[in-house]
């Protein structure tokens, strides 16, 4: 508004949001990373010549392996600016990567201290720490949210991080969709159980072990998947994740 352009509201018809976006050519693109991944879905299914906005701002949902490869390949040139904010705080930090990572002095900016607290980043403010709810994680200079923190499960006295091992699951390319979830156990008081969307029709369960057999490599033992199958992943608008009722679960 401010620089006198159009606001382009896109709906539920991805034919028509392509056909709009197509004719419009807007410069400026501000989602979620579910909307644009439903958004390149709608554009592969497309005829139409490719559209490459000067801008994309992503925010309101963790960076997985999945975002990352849509920007590199079907949005390659477009400026990726990564929006880390709530409600109660504003903006937590921001971020020019692709990959999820923000710098930590952006917090520094921003606040008057940071800690990791069990996994979750906590935020000091007027004296105050702030809880933020979600999980993070720490590498040198900068840091990445993995999830919320009520995705984190107790197993056999460890805790176990679902966010972060649908995250590890995405980053095999014969994987579209993952879906982490717990299921009861009456000695570890729960297991993981994963459930995969291939991105490839040719699944099978060879192609299935050999992915479970890397994810322990990197994975802690109490996070290893104990039940894993192939199914169908539907991200919600909220960035939560549902199995499609027709998914072929045994």
């Amino acid at each position: 508004m401010v620089s006198g352009g159009n606001i382009l509201p896109l709906g539920k018809k991805w034919t028509n949001n392509c056909q709009l976006l197509f004719q419009s050519q807007p410069e400026i693109l501000a989602a979620t990373p579910t909307f644009l991944h439903l958004l390149q879905q709608a554009l592969n299914q497309s005829l139409s010549e490719r559209w490459q906005p000067r801008q994309i701002t992503l925010g309101g949902e963790p960076i997985r392996p999945t975002t990352e490869h849509i920007l590199q390949n079907q949005f390659p040139t477009s400026r990726v600016t990564l929006i880390y904010a709530s409600a109660e705080m504003g903006i937590i930090a921001k971020s020019h990567r692709k990959d999820g990572w923000y710098p930590i002095r952006s917090l520094r900016q921003r606040f008057d201290g940071w800690r990791q607290e069990n996994g979750e980043l906590q935020l000091l403010r007027n004296n105050d720490w702030i809880k933020t709810g979600d999980h993070c994680e720490v590498n040198d200079d900068h840091f990445r949210i993995v999830g919320r923190m009520d995705r984190v499960i107790h197993v056999g006295g460890f805790k176990v991080c679902l966010d972060d091992i649908e995250t590890m699951a995405e980053s095999f390319s014969e994987v579209s969709q993952a879906l982490a979830f717990a299921k009861e156990n009456p000695v570890t008081g729960h297991v993981v159980a994963l459930v995969l969307e291939s991105s490839t029709p040719f699944r099978n369960q060879v192609m299935l072990d050999n992915i479970l057999e890397s994810l322990r490599t990197r994975l802690p033992k109490p996070a290893w998947p104990r039940w894993t199958a192939w199914g169908k992943v539907r991200a919600l608008k909220t960035g939560k994740r549902i199995l499609l009722p027709d998914s072929n679960i045994t």
